[in-house]
């Protein structure tokens, strides 16, 4: 089990963080919960003590526990350190190396992963300065996890709110798998410590200013299969369009909309990419002119359309990487997957057949993997989580040959 430090500051969330930690006592983490001096005056530490069955101090001095060094005992034994909630005050300190307290202090010495959950006023929240620390935190290593817009408990309503604890407990054991995985036996070795680049989401084609051309796909695939290189101890880029699903945890996200904007973000980094899953549903069509304003409804209407760029195809594959696309298709489809597989230089072709309770949108899948000389796996269909485990073995299995 992960060993978790986790800093609790005086937002008015911190009651929320409560919960969390109880959710990782009950996984077998063990936690250690180091509240600053303001965040007592709100909940005690004896009150997180007995959520987290652990007997942490917050005191650098007058401590009741033995220790000559304590910040530095308890930073070489984490696996994770994580701030929920983190407020203005403490991303300021962090982001500039203050060490006044047992929380700053055991931040500056812990050597591993990091994790900040902000919570503050929307105001505060946009706030030039606070801006600048969040980019230097990040720079520094820190992962960001940016809160949600709603109602405050001040009354306002903006970005500010802390992120919803599920996401956050979900957010935390997929870092602690991912160390784990590395420290033991990943259940995919030849992929354990590799770069993976995974799209997901429906790119967007505009018609006019209100209207575009799109599709049903819900991005949940690409989550899935997120999740599970994450587990595997991959070093994960998740770059998401159109999407009614929850942003995974991952080393780098980014936003796409068009195939071209799409294709122009790969460019940039596809040479430092070792694997790319192209789980993405990007349209094969575009209007051949966008227009300026909004077209007024008639009872026909005739759109020319022009073709998309061939994402996948366009880029170029250096020696060493793995390329595996996805295409929908209805039918028959082993000639198509086929001809997919050479024309894209992809060494595996992953094909989910359109219709029926299974794909685009649904919670379940059904995919067929093709290989370049032919070969094939089907997986039936299962749930999304278990069509990623599917997928990742076949990547695995690709990658002794390759890596």
């Amino acid at each position: 089990m992960a060993k978790i430090i986790i800093g609790i500051t005086s937002s008015i969330a911190i009651y929320k963080t409560l919960d969390l930690v109880s959710r990782l006592r009950k996984d077998g983490h063990p936690v250690f919960c180091l509240l600053t001096r303001h965040a007592q005056k709100m909940i005690s530490q004896q009150t997180f003590n007995a959520v987290s069955g652990t007997n942490t101090d917050s005191s650098m001095f007058n401590r009741k526990t033995p220790g000559l060094f304590p910040h530095l005992d308890i930073a070489k034994e984490a696996d994770l350190f994580a701030v929920i909630p983190a407020t203005a005050n403490i991303i300021g300190k962090l982001a500039c190396g203050l060490a006044d307290d047992m929380l700053t202090t055991t931040a500056l010495a812990v050597s591993c992963q990091k994790i900040l959950a902000p919570a503050m006023n929307s105001a505060m929240w946009h706030n030039y300065i606070v801006r600048a620390n969040i980019s230097r935190l990040k720079e520094f290593g820190y992962t960001i996890i940016e809160p949600d817009d709603g109602m405050l408990a001040c009354g306002d309503h903006g970005q500010g709110r802390l992120k919803d604890i599920s996401i956050i407990y979900e957010i935390i054991i997929s870092f602690c798998r991912s160390r784990l995985v590395k420290s033991k036996n990943s259940i995919y070795p030849a992929i354990a410590g590799k770069r993976v680049l995974i799209t997901a989401g429906g790119s967007i084609e505009m018609i006019d200013p209100v209207r575009f051309i799109g599709n049903s796909s819900s991005g949940k695939m690409g989550r899935e299969l997120a999740l599970e290189a994450s587990a595997a101890g991959c070093i994960v880029h998740y770059y998401y369009g159109n999407i009614s699903s929850e942003i995974p945890p991952a080393e780098h996200s980014e936003h796409f909309t068009t195939a071209e904007d799409l294709f122009n973000r790969l460019v940039k980094i596809i040479d430092s990419i070792d694997i790319l899953i192209m789980a993405a549903a990007v349209a094969d069509f575009k209007p051949a002119v966008c227009e300026e304003s909004k077209i007024k409804k008639s009872e026909r209407f005739n759109l020319p359309l022009i073709s998309t760029i061939d994402v996948l195809k366009s880029l170029k594959k250096r020696s060493g990487q793995i390329f595996a696309g996805f295409a929908a298709e209805t039918g028959s489809f082993k000639n198509n997957a086929l001809k997919k597989c050479r024309e894209k230089n992809c060494d595996l072709i992953i094909m989910n057949p359109v219709g029926g309770a299974a794909g685009i949108g649904s919670d379940y899948n059904e995919v067929t993997v093709f290989e370049p000389d032919g070969r094939e796996s089907a997986s039936g269909v299962k749930p999304k989580n278990e069509i990623a485990k599917f997928i990742m073995e076949k990547i695995n299995e690709k990658a002794k040959q390759i890596f």
